[in-house]
């Protein structure tokens, strides 16, 4: 699940509400990793919630764009 705000990642293992941690990830259509700083904002048996933090604006566009079109595909 993924906004331009944050993202909730399933994964299991031991993590720490308010954790600074770093994403590396891809988005379909481009072709350089996005690198980001995030902190845990939610922590759950099935996974976490990140909060992206110093979002750009290019980003955010990026980022919107690619969630918007992916809906419109349902």
């Amino acid at each position: 699940d993924v906004s331009a705000g944050g993202v909730f990642i399933n994964a299991t293992g031991k993590f720490d509400k308010n954790q600074e941690v770093r994403l590396v990830f891809t988005i379909p259509g481009y072709d350089k990793p996005f690198k980001l700083q995030g902190t845990i904002v939610r922590v759950e048996k099935d996974g976490l919630g990140i909060e992206f933090k110093d979002v750009t604006p290019y980003f955010k566009t990026i980022l919107d764009d690619a969630i918007w079109k992916d809906q419109s595909k349902k």
